[in-house]
């Protein structure tokens, strides 16, 4: 961003100059201008979509080496979108590894298991018993009103978020994985599923950081 505001500012400042230039001077400059922020914004967003990409690509070997003891297993990656006056939302950058769906969807962080773990900047483990436990912590721990939960499909039974994080504490992005089996997420240094998502999300933010 700094580089492009420096870019932007140079041509404004030629614009400036040729203030007294005719008429098509003024256009051409006012284009380059144009040009060159288009660019950086057209960069900006491939360098994201090369960066998920990858994400992806590290999340579908992770899940394939992954010891699931039989359960039902699925994962994505969601990242942090800041909006205007400090609102944020939490978007799934891709569909579910590998049974799909989900992809674009944006989620509130006061709410749910991957907003606490947003907001506490620290992974989170959950395993739930039944629909009817689910439902009822989902309201009185995680802020959904039981209208919302009424919507949700109570088919997973555990689930872990793990938030990758960066030498200031900011939260780069969120690993997410679900399971239709209880207790088969825990933090447990013996689990090795743990073990496994712990090392993919250091792994994840080493590659975020060396590309930033």
């Amino acid at each position: 961003m700094v580089f492009w505001g420096i870019e932007f500012a140079a041509v404004t400042a030629i614009a400036v100059v040729l203030s007294t230039a005719t008429t098509a001077a003024k256009v051409w400059v006012a284009l380059l201008a144009v040009i060159i922020v288009a660019t950086k914004i057209a960069e900006y967003f491939d360098n994201v979509r090369v960066r998920l990409s990858e994400i992806r690509y590290q999340v579908q070997i992770l899940l394939t080496l992954l010891p699931t003891d039989g359960a039902k297993v699925r994962c994505t990656y969601h990242c942090p979108i800041h909006r205007l006056f400090n609102r944020t939302q939490l978007a799934q950058a891709f569909d579910y590894v590998p049974e799909g769906g989900g992809g674009g969807r944006r989620f509130p962080i006061e709410k749910g298991i991957i907003g606490k773990a947003y907001s506490i900047k620290a992974p989170r483990v959950e395993n739930f018993a039944s629909d009817e436990q689910y439902r009822s912590r989902m309201v009185t721990e995680y802020n959904y009103t039981i209208a919302e939960v009424m919507e949700r499909t109570a088919d997973r039974r555990s689930y872990i978020c793990y938030p990758v994080v960066d030498e200031n504490h900011k939260v780069l992005g969120l690993l997410y994985f679900d399971s239709d089996q209880p207790n088969t997420f825990t933090m447990e240094q013996t689990n090795p599923r743990w073990q496994a998502i712990r090392d993919a999300g250091e792994v994840i933010r080493g590659n975020i950081l060396a590309d930033s």
